[in-house]
């Protein structure tokens, strides 16, 4: 009732089964959905005033209840006859038609049933794209995060060298005092950023252990450990540095029992954090 609903309304057909073997025949009927009738009117072998006038009288509830006439699946078509005359019916008098299209969760699932193995590598290939695209963007964002913390940096050591110009400075300053005077920007300029400023404090720590400044270098290398271990960890290769660092000091100090003690536990720490191929180690 369907398919003479629809040739009645379209002047065609909703199939054109000609020449075709029973199973591609079967084919289409049973797996393929027809063209809108709207559409199909072009078709059509009917005078154009004709065309015209049943183009205007194909509304959507129209090509709803033909659609529900014609369902694949028959327990969502017209229960009998009665019901689709009914939903006809109801239409011409301008009511509401029990006849709705499908949903869009609906047809998706139908559509993932019928391509099942498809849709998987589909969904796998979406996952992979989807896990990359993630990957790319964070380590972007990685990289950007490393390109302004390395211009941060920069921007302190340049401040320190410009410490160390007489030309600005109006004054003899070796580069050695310019970094002991840096140590007072160190709060200012990474203030809330201790995986930065423990990066900073470790170098001008150990300058100042070489530079035998060891009363300056003390404070300095005890903050940087108190800030790695809160922003990395305490199997951070920088927090092994700087420990590696305290440890040397204690040497300059004197204190070789605990620099030794020191020293041990950082050889245990490298170990069994699986960083012995770090110079560190060696």
């Amino acid at each position: 009732l369907g398919v003479v609903l629809y040739q009645l309304l379209a002047g065609v057909r909703p199939y054109e089964l000609g020449g075709l073997r029973p199973a591609e025949a079967e084919h289409i009927v049973c797996d393929t959905l027809p063209d809108p009738m709207a559409k199909m009117l072009a078709k059509a072998a009917i005078p154009d005033a004709e065309r015209k006038l049943r183009r205007g009288q194909i509304t959507s509830d129209v090509e709803r209840i033909v659609a529900k006439a014609m369902h694949k699946e028959a327990p969502r078509r017209y229960g009998s006859a009665q019901e689709l005359a009914d939903d006809i019916r109801r239409y011409l008098a301008g009511e509401p038609v029990q006849a709705h299209p499908d949903s869009a969760g609906y047809r998706l699932r139908k559509f993932l049933g019928r391509h099942r193995i498809g849709a998987m590598a589909a969904t796998l290939a979406l996952l992979a794209i989807l896990t990359a695209s993630g990957v790319a963007f964070w380590q972007a964002d990685q990289a950007r995060r490393a390109a302004s913390d390395m211009a941060e940096i920069n921007g302190f050591l340049m401040d320190v060298l410009r410490m160390s110009n007489p030309y600005e400075t109006q004054g003899e300053l070796s580069l050695a005092d310019a970094v002991d005077l840096a140590v007072d920007q160190v709060d200012k300029r990474f203030a809330g950023r201790p995986a930065l400023s423990s990066g900073v404090r470790f170098a001008l720590g150990y300058s100042m252990v070489s530079r035998n400044r060891l009363a300056l270098a003390e404070p300095q290398l005890a903050q940087a450990l108190t800030e790695s271990r809160t922003a990395l960890g305490e199997q951070a290769l920088r927090t092994l540095q700087i420990r590696e660092a305290i440890a040397q000091l204690r040497i300059a100090q004197g204190r070789t029992k605990e620099a030794e003690d020191d020293l041990l536990a950082v050889l245990a720490d490298i170990e069994a954090s699986g960083q012995t191929a770090d110079p560190l180690y060696l």
